[in-house]
């Protein structure tokens, strides 16, 4: 049912997958809120590797805006890490961010 040079080019595909997955663990991002008052860096897997928060945001006593940097600073990463895998599936597809269905507005995808 399937030519040879379609098994082919599917192989290819999961060979690229593989070395993408590898490639984003390896990868860190550092999202920042604040001014860089709070830096968060995460691996490519959207693992939390580090918080830093500056110790001059520590002296205020406002613990809301802290934990609201911290919240921050994590989507930051969390989006960079995103773009990064979106950019790592285009190269491989040729689609833009990486999906065929991407700009038909169907939800996670």
């Amino acid at each position: 049912m399937f030519g040879q040079d379609f098994l082919k080019k599917a192989q290819e595909m999961q060979e690229k997958m593989a070395r993408m997955q590898q490639e984003m663990a390896g990868m860190t991002v550092t999202g920042t809120a604040g001014g860089h008052l709070v830096t968060v860096t995460m691996d490519g897997h959207n693992v939390v590797l580090s918080v830093r928060i500056s110790p001059d945001l520590l002296k205020s006593e406002d613990l809301s805006m802290v934990e609201d940097l911290v919240a921050a600073a994590t989507n930051d990463a969390t989006q960079k890490v995103r773009l990064a895998a979106a950019k790592a599936m285009e190269e491989i597809t040729g689609f833009p961010g990486g999906n065929p269905l991407g700009g038909i507005g169907i939800p996670g995808l």
